[in-house]
């Protein structure tokens, strides 16, 4: 098999890998965690047990950057996979 269709198979295969895996975040305060699947959508939102004594707004902007770090994380996954065809190797 020529060289450049290994490397399009190892990638494809990388990111089959991490379309299938699913991605943590929480907000910097911890009151909320997020995950999200391989396409970035939201599968499971965590509410620390004291969520209840914040205010509402606080609540949201926890969440928003709850799912924000699970993005995140999906994209240093992304991004490592890329690293190294940028490399060259």
């Amino acid at each position: 098999m020529p060289p450049e269709l290994d490397q399009a198979r190892l990638l494809l295969e990388a990111m089959e890998r991490i379309r299938a895996g699913h991605y943590a975040g929480s907000d910097p305060a911890g009151l909320v965690r997020v995950t999200v699947d391989g396409d970035g959508m939201v599968s499971a939102v965590r509410f620390r047990d004291t969520v209840g004594r914040y205010d509402p707004r606080a609540v949201e902007v926890a969440v928003r950057m709850a799912v924000t770090s699970a993005q995140d994380a999906l994209a240093a996954a992304y991004s490592g996979i890329a690293e190294p065809m940028e490399d060259g190797t």
